[in-house]
């Protein structure tokens, strides 16, 4: 097992600070069981306020367990800004990679290191699962033997629903080949033509239904489409699919003050991360753009409707550029 050099300053991040943020871990379901360590609480450190935060990319915050004391799996500030290096022991933690899988490092002063790096112990490798807002698997301390996170009653949950984790997010208006994404599981995001002579037939994506392609195939972005062969993941410093600045800093940016004219009151996304959209926001001026003022006369654009330079159904695109007349 790969070793961190302990160090004083290790000693000294072992009691909570309130320089850490408010643990999102549920208030439900906040214990996992060690067979030689007992119960631990992943959320009540110092109140809530020191407890465990699960980030995109990292976890951070205070363990308690009665029969071992305080648990640090990691400060929240990587050196790099996305992953604790665990080189030394002024940046170790507890990391999560694009797949959900954690690995780095924990350490406890009665229970030494606790390595979450058990990719070999899979498929109960230790991992977030995001789709479930639940840690799965097993982490080992040498000392301590496993702990385990994977209990279907007793279980470590968290609230990560305004968190970007890597998977597809259909209906977001990109085909995500790269998560999965393809014609038959989301239709909406990935063109696709599965109907009619074989000889026709394609469906962009990830390789899924009759003649596949991948998104360098012109027919995956022309029609209203867009697609990316690249997977989506908060940390990999590109900003796409179901990222944004409310989800996604370190990729996106900081997220603008408010929903923006001319550039976001279209785009079906929260920007300023106010929990509201486009023309349902009244921040900014989205109020003024001709898609939020727009009132439908047809529910569709066809026939003469798609050369008089109308937006009749009012869905932003208007006559050519709409996907009705193509």
């Amino acid at each position: 097992m790969r070793r961190i050099e302990y160090s004083a300053v290790i000693a000294a991040a072992l009691l909570p600070s309130s320089a850490l943020a408010q643990s999102n871990i549920d208030a439900n379901n906040k214990f996992a069981w060690s067979e030689n360590s007992g119960w631990t609480n992943w959320r009540d450190a110092n109140g809530t306020a020191d407890g465990v935060v699960v980030s995109a990319t990292f976890l951070s915050g205070f363990i308690w367990g009665e029969n071992v004391g305080w648990i640090n799996s990691g400060d929240g500030t990587p050196a790099d800004g996305i992953h604790y290096a665990n080189v030394n022991g002024t940046d170790f933690g507890v990391n999560v990679d694009c797949d959900g899988d954690l690995y780095g490092f924990a350490w406890g002063e009665n229970i030494g290191w606790v390595n979450f790096d058990t990719r070999s112990k899979s498929p109960d490798q230790a991992r977030y699962d995001a789709a479930a807002g639940r840690f799965r698997g097993f982490a080992w301390s040498e000392n301590r033997g496993w702990i385990n996170l994977d209990d279907a009653t007793h279980f470590v949950g968290a609230d990560t629903a305004d968190i970007c984790f890597a998977g597809p997010n259909c209906g977001n208006g990109l085909c995500e080949a790269g998560n999965g994404e393809d014609c038959v599981s989301c239709a909406e995001d990935c063109n696709g033509l599965q109907t009619g002579g074989p000889e026709n037939r394609f469906c962009c994506g990830d390789g899924d239904g009759d003649n596949p392609v991948d998104c360098t195939d012109s027919r995956c972005t022309t029609g209203g489409f867009d697609c990316t062969d690249d997977p989506v993941c908060c940390g990999d410093e590109t900003c796409n699919g179901s990222e944004t600045g409310c989800c996604c800093e370190l990729d996106c940016g900081a997220p603008p003050a408010s929903e923006v004219p001319g550039s976001t009151c279209n785009d079906g996304l929260d920007n300023d991360c106010d929990g509201l959209a486009d023309c349902d926001d009244p921040d900014g001026d989205c109020d003024t753009e001709p898609i939020c003022t727009c009132v439908p006369t047809h529910d569709n654009e066809k026939g003469p409707r798609c050369s008089d330079g109308i937006d009749n159904d009012c869905d932003g695109p208007i006559d050519g550029d709409d996907p009705d007349c193509q």
